[in-house]
């Protein structure tokens, strides 16, 4: 007994998945686990920005507003355009700007755990769209602190023909992708965006 309270307690091992649904029964469901790490930013005035979206037909229309505005498109940004679901109708939708270090995430900044803590303070992820509006709203005005571009907290999309799952990455004129593996660590002056929901 005394060997498993010591391995319960160890921080890096691997909880099984009946041990994980036990805590989280504890701490009163999935909402009470998600209070219970509710650690992240206190914004008082979240919206960075606010973009329009609903106004992209399809993915070459998204790439003709791109190449009219002047907006360069990566290779694997542009293989995955195929994949984003354009919103049905028109929406405005406020979005908020966080450097990694503001979620108190230490050396484990992971993309899972980036997402995770994102929702346990009341934001959502970004529709894929986002990303392309972000380049055509504001275009050339786009930069994270220090020049660091700017990661879209979305749903990853992979290209066709390949496992990766990649997100949206904007910074001034282009638009790229990164990484969207679960397990991939990011820097504390990385900034992802997020949704934050109507009030």
């Amino acid at each position: 007994m005394v060997g498993e309270e010591t391995r319960m307690h160890t921080k890096d091992r691997f909880l099984t998945r009946l041990e994980t649904e036990a805590i989280i029964d504890k701490l009163g469901g999935v909402d009470g686990a998600l209070n219970f790490i509710k650690m992240g930013p206190q914004i008082k005035d979240p919206t960075w920005k606010q973009v329009r979206v609903g106004t992209l037909g399809s993915a070459e229309d998204a790439r003709r507003k791109l190449s009219e505005r002047g907006v360069g498109i990566g290779k694997e940004a542009n293989q995955i355009l195929d994949k984003v679901k354009f919103e049905g109708f028109e929406k405005t939708i406020r979005l908020v700007l966080i450097e990694v270090k503001n979620l108190n995430l230490g050396k484990k900044a992971t993309t899972e755990r980036v997402m995770v803590r994102a929702r346990a303070n009341g934001l959502h992820p970004c529709p894929p769209e986002a990303a392309l509006q972000l380049s055509l709203q504001y275009p050339g005005a786009l930069a994270g602190t220090e020049g660091w571009p700017i990661l879209v907290g979305m749903v990853p999309l992979s290209p066709p023909g390949v496992r990766n799952k990649l997100v949206f990455r904007v910074c001034g004129n282009s638009l790229n992708t990164d990484t969207g593996h679960p397990e991939a660590t990011w820097h504390d002056k990385h900034q992802w965006v997020f949704v934050v929901p109507p009030q």
